[in-house]
């Protein structure tokens, strides 16, 4: 950003105009000043600068131009930057009703556009036979509204409710969400346990859901699985504990896509065992490649062979024959 000229830099310049001349002021200043942190100087600009000097001199003393001399007795305060704020504004002068209008179609159609909020205002105004307004003066209006909390407005902070015992339109707050990490950049696993994939796998049979949770090891493609009737945070932790019991290897980071199963209870055990968190960015399944592509082997190998035992009450059966599929997958099956 440009830094302005001090008034105590000015009053040095105008001393220099006066004894070098204009011409190589604004040469001298050229030369000697950071392009980067101070404007250049135009000859207009420093006569500018001499004419409030001389205003503020005692007796209004006037340079004459062969004088080679700065006027005496002047106010280094003539020579600051003026504040460029209007003093007085133009005030909007629009009919009250077309406020109201307006004020009242956007509380019962939050978030409708001003552009959209126009053909309505015409007819209303056509209506009552008074003068309409621009498009953009619409959307000036919708802006003050806003400011003064004269409208709803749509916040992702703030969830909008209807209040049950008053029939009025309320808004809360919404708690922060949890601040995600995510993969640097670049990051490359060199060891087993670098980072683990973990994923899910919804199967439908007979109107019944049945959930398997897939992990894979990036470095070692070593691999776990485990069905559970129902998919929330307990099971994943509780998956999660199995994975780190058969594990040969300590895990040290976790990438998931960000599914609620992963929050709460199984991001709190996580936090406790300082294994660090890794969330995908939203839809873009192909950050959690290796284990989405493990998904396929599983179900392609085992899990479609077996979906008869995944029913109600045979989830335990296919548990343990799928263990017993792990350990061919791991220890035998080339990769």
């Amino acid at each position: 950003m440009l830094m302005p000229y001090t008034a105590q830099e000015k009053y040095e310049i105008i001393k220099y105009s006066y004894k070098y001349g204009i011409d190589k002021t604004v040469e001298a200043v050229k030369l000697n000043s950071d392009n980067n942190t101070q404007k250049m100087l135009s000859k207009r600009t420093i006569s500018r600068w001499r004419r409030l000097w001389s205003d503020s001199c005692k007796y209004n003393y006037a340079i004459p131009s062969t004088n080679n001399t700065i006027g005496t007795g002047g106010k280094l305060s003539n020579l600051k930057d003026r504040d460029k704020i209007p003093i007085t504004y133009r005030k909007r002068n629009v009919n009250p009703n077309i406020i109201t209008f307006i004020q009242q179609l956007r509380n019962n159609h939050i978030g409708i556009g001003k552009d959209k909020i126009k053909v309505f205002l015409d007819r209303y105004c056509k209506e009552l036979a008074i003068d309409t307004i621009s498009t953009s003066t619409i959307g000036r209006i919708i802006r003050k509204l806003k400011d003064n909390n004269q409208i709803i407005t749509y916040n992702k902070s703030k969830e909008v409710y209807l209040n049950g015992a008053t029939g009025t339109i309320k808004t809360r707050t919404i708690k922060n969400k949890m601040k995600k990490e995510r993969k640097e950049k670049g990051y490359v696993p060199k060891q087993a346990g670098d980072i683990v994939q973990i994923d899910a796998i919804t199967y439908y049979i007979q109107g019944v859901k049945r959930y398997m949770i897939c992990a894979i090891d990036i470095v070692t493609r070593y691999a776990f699985t485990y069905s559970y009737k129902t998919l929330n945070t307990n099971n994943s932790r509780d998956f999660f504990i199995k994975l780190q019991a058969i594990a040969p290897f300590t895990i040290k980071q976790v990438q998931t896509d960000n599914g609620q199963e992963y929050y709460k209870y199984f991001h709190q055990y996580l936090e406790e065992k300082k294994i660090k968190h890794i969330w995908n960015y939203p839809r873009r399944p192909k950050m959690n490649a290796y284990v989405e592509r493990y998904n396929r082997t599983v179900k392609e190998e085992f899990a479609n062979q077996n979906l008869h035992l995944l029913k109600k009450n045979n989830i335990d059966e296919f548990n343990i024959k799928l263990m017993e599929y792990l350990i061919w997958y791991n220890g035998q099956r080339p990769h």
